[in-house]
């Protein structure tokens, strides 16, 4: 009686299964499943093996797994029993190669064993028929969290991040966080006692990972709800897209124009710092130090304030090249309204696929990077300017600044060395810098026009940051 009730069930959720083949699938996928179930069906000893196995494709690797592996696990499944298997569609997506969560199940017709199996696979057309392929990862995702679980903590103690840079795909965007602006929600967590991660959930299907990490000091918890995927064999964060900056619209630079002896500077510095953490890649500001320990070019700051305000005070920041705001501020609105209205302001410039190699024995600086202008730019008085940048520093009374500038200079756009060789990118400058680099030095660099004296005219048009080789 039980065998015949788990037919009959098994028999209504193949039957409400074809229901949905025939409204969401079409034709071909639609016999494809309909053999498969039919196959399962009247498979129940290892003699019937090859029968299955005819719905995988000979290259078939997921997770890790391979034909031989997947063929070895069916054979230790059906053992030496008879099996009644029975096949149930979960979830699906249709498209060039189409993506199902399966379950597998059955009983031996005896004993009280039953049992189910749950797959998530893809399916695509190879050789004329409809076939599994796997997900192509070389390993399973399994393995991966593991590495990256123990990278993180590693990462948030030693607060270096280079580590976990190829978890990551380069353009990793997820609920309007970037890949460094979350590594920079990493780097506020404090190692002091430990930390804790936990993996609250992870789908093979949607490709979701969610974790928290946790302060053993305080408690203090960080959620991460992500988004994974697999790209040449193996799987990395993607993220779920969601608010990535628009390619289409510029990024936005402010110099700010500060000293640690200006006593209204730190309001404006820790608004600037708090917006990048808000906007991630879509906005760099950097820091101009005048009269103190982290001023390197006295007179070159000077003169850049007086450029761009005609006369000398702190604090003064300079949106984009055109909207100088100077004296101290009162709320973060009141640099937040001005950074929206440029970040809505389309790109007539992009800047793109930037990288720095850096020689410390002769302490030259090499920038490769694309720039693509619109065929109406004016290239009359246009610099690429550049900027290097300590993150975080520390000053002799303890307190800490970001964004300081070491090292800045500028090269006129018509002056730009073509790039040869086995570069990919289009243009090339280098600089000389004499003196060491902090291991948090970033360099920026941006695509502006200036003319001898201020004018609204003297804007920046994007900004990007270069990551730095050698460093």
């Amino acid at each position: 009686m039980k065998r015949i009730l788990l037919l009959i069930a098994a028999a209504i959720l193949l039957l409400s299964g074809c229901d949905r083949f025939d409204s969401e699938f079409d034709k071909h996928l639609t016999d494809f499943f309909d053999e498969l179930s039919n196959t399962v069906q009247s498979v129940s000893t290892v003699d019937d093996v090859d029968r299955l196995m005819a719905y995988y494709s000979e290259d078939y690797l997921n997770d890790g797994a391979n034909y031989a592996d997947k063929l070895n696990w069916y054979e230790t499944m059906l053992g030496d029993k008879e099996w009644n298997l029975h096949v149930t569609i979960d979830r699906f997506t249709e498209g060039d190669v189409s993506k199902i969560k399966w379950i597998l199940g059955g009983d031996d017709g005896i004993t009280d064993m039953i049992f189910s199996w749950t797959f998530v696979d893809c399916v695509q057309k190879v050789g004329g028929d409809f076939k599994f392929v796997g997900n192509r990862a070389a390993e399973a995702f399994a393995d991966v969290q593991t590495e990256y679980v123990a990278d993180l903590a590693d990462a948030i103690t030693n607060s270096d991040f280079a580590t976990l840079a190829s978890y990551f795909i380069a353009d990793y965007y997820n609920n309007g966080v970037g890949r460094d602006s979350l590594f920079n929600l990493f780097d506020d967590i404090s190692p002091s006692m430990g930390v804790t991660t936990t993996i609250l959930n992870y789908d093979a299907y949607d490709n979701s990972f969610v974790y928290e990490i946790t302060e053993n000091s305080t408690g203090f918890t960080l959620r991460v709800d992500d988004t994974y995927t697999v790209v040449d064999g193996e799987y990395i964060f993607c993220g779920n897209g969601q608010d990535a900056p628009d390619l289409s619209k510029q990024k936005v630079l402010v110099e700010l124009f500060t000293g640690t002896w200006c006593p209204n500077c730190p309001t404006s510095e820790q608004v600037l710092h708090d917006l990048k953490e808000i906007y991630g890649d879509k906005f760099y500001y950097v820091e101009y130090h005048i009269s103190d320990s982290y001023d390197g070019f006295f007179d070159d700051n000077d003169e850049l304030l007086d450029y761009y305000l005609g006369n000398i005070e702190c604090p003064t920041a300079v949106f984009q090249g055109q909207l100088v705001m100077n004296g101290g501020i009162s709320g973060q609105s009141q640099y937040e309204i001005p950074l929206n209205d440029y970040l809505a302001v389309d790109a007539r410039a992009l800047l793109s696929d930037g990288r720095m190699e850096w020689s410390g024995a002769d302490n030259e600086m090499m920038v490769y990077l694309d720039i693509d202008l619109d065929e109406y730019m004016d290239e009359t008085d246009l610099i690429v300017r550049y900027a290097l940048v300590e993150e975080t520093a520390q000053s002799n009374g303890g307190d800490y600044y970001h964004q300081a500038v070491l090292w800045k200079g500028g090269v006129a756009y018509t002056s730009l060395e073509a790039s040869s060789g086995n570069f990919d990118e289009d243009y090339r400058f280098n600089f000389e810098y004499a003196g060491d680099l902090p291991d948090d030095t970033v360099l920026y660099v941006w695509l502006q026009t200036m003319h001898t004296q201020y004018g609204n005219d003297c804007k920046v048009y994007n900004v990007i940051e270069v990551p730095i080789e050698g460093i």
